[in-house]
């Protein structure tokens, strides 16, 4: 950065600078103020949320490594195929198509997994 410092009769410093480097600074002002921001809604969205409405940092990292959100919610709860089959009226083998992605979810079969799972119906949406 090309930052020149000349000091005033009165003893003030001032800075000169290029246009460039001048936007370029305002820039990364913007952006860090945008992302405070963010992070205040975030913040103000967790001190809000109940606890039964925030997804655990456990299933998150299972998720974002690519395990569908129906097996690991199934296996957040300690849950294996056959007891969801069973409580939700769902075959087995239409749960495992569903945990795969081969088979995409209705509203139905949706809030009945949310259910067995005890999860908003929200956190099933793709």
């Amino acid at each position: 950065m090309g930052v020149q410092t000349i000091t005033t009769p009165t003893g003030e410093e001032m800075v000169v600078m290029s246009r460039a480097e001048y936007d370029a600074l305002i820039a990364q002002i913007n952006e860090a103020f945008e992302d405070g921001a963010d992070l205040a809604a975030y913040d103000a969205a967790l001190a809000n949320a109940k606890p039964e409405e925030i997804l655990p940092p456990t299933v998150t990292n299972a998720i974002l490594r690519g395990m569908g959100r129906v097996r690991a919610y199934r296996e957040w709860r300690k849950l294996d195929i056959a007891e969801i089959a069973q409580v939700t009226g769902i075959t087995e083998d239409t749960l495992r198509s569903i945990e795969d992605g081969e088979t995409l979810l209705s509203r139905d079969v949706a809030a009945r997994l949310a259910e067995a799972l005890a999860v908003p119906t929200g956190w099933l949406a793709v």
